[in-house]
This record gives C-alpha cells, sequence and structure tokens, in this order.
C-alpha cells in the first residue's frame, strides 16, 4: 500500500508579509545590483543600478510631504556591484559604493557628493564591508 500524506501548514506559525510602500520606476534594473542603505541614517532606501550605465536611489520616505523620491546618479559606465556601507564604526549613516570594472566609487548620497574615488585595475565585481579583528576600522574589500 502507498499511503500519502497530506500536510496543512499551520498559519500561525509564519506571520504575514506586509508591503511598506509600493512603487513604480520606469527603468530596467541589472539583475543582482541592487542594495538597501540607510543613507541618512534612518531611512532604508533601495538603490538599483540600470543597463544605462546609472544607479537610481529610491527613498520611500520622500520630502517632507511625504512622497517618494527618485535621485538618479549616472555612473555613464556599467556597473558590476552595489554596496551600502558604513566606513567608520560610530557612523550611522551608510555610503553607497559603486563598482565598475575600472574603479570604485564611494558616494555620499544625502550630500550629493563624492567621498572618494579608487582607480581598480582588476575592477570591483564584488563588495563587502567589514573590520578585520578587533580594528574598528571599517574597510571595503573588492574584488
Amino acid at each position: 500500500h502507498t499511503h500519502t500524506h497530506t500536510h496543512r501548514l499551520n498559519e500561525h506559525c509564519y506571520p504575514a508579509m506586509i508591503s511598506l510602500f509600493s512603487t513604480k520606476i520606469a527603468q530596467d534594473i541589472q539583475p543582482g545590483l541592487v542594495a538597501v542603505g540607510k543613507y541618512d541614517g534612518k531611512h532604508p532606501c533601495i538603490t538599483c543600478a540600470t543597463p544605462a550605465g546609472k544607479v537610481f536611489v529610491h527613498d520611500p520616505s520622500g520630502d517632507a510631504n511625504g512622497n517618494g523620491q527618485v535621485t538618479f546618479l549616472n555612473i555613464n559606465k556599467q556597473v558590476t556591484s552595489l554596496l551600502a556601507g558604513r566606513l567608520n564604526a560610530d557612523d550611522s549613516r551608510e555610503t553607497l559604493f559603486v563598482g565598475t570594472a575600472t574603479d570604485l566609487l564611494a558616494y555620499d548620497v544625502v550630500n550629493n557628493a563624492d567621498v572618494f574615488f579608487k582607480n581598480l585595475p582588476d575592477g570591483a565585481y564584488t563588495l563587502a564591508a567589514g573590520s578585520i579583528g578587533r580594528d574598528e576600522h571599517h574597510l571595503i574589500f573588492a574584488g
């Protein structure tokens, strides 16, 4: 005899997922090139790379009227990696890191300013932020 058992998932085991916001952006997004960062130290923003060498930052908390806001950065190169991370352990604000096949850009989204730009002959295809051992200085690893 073959027995078939059907188990119903207990509805109370998994909390319901709810959407905090929704938006429509008329841009193509590069697969895998999405980051979420708290660039002001408080509000999470969605950051995505487009095939056209642009990066857009969607801040759902938006402007003073509470309207979501989208900011575009023209990188003018194919974006290969994105990361939101802190440069200093005690800093609540995150910095946006944008990697390309030839360089790495650290960008302050709130102040609309470059933090640093570094040529990388081997490119920045993968990015990670962190520290080594007990050192409180944060490092950006690019590979």
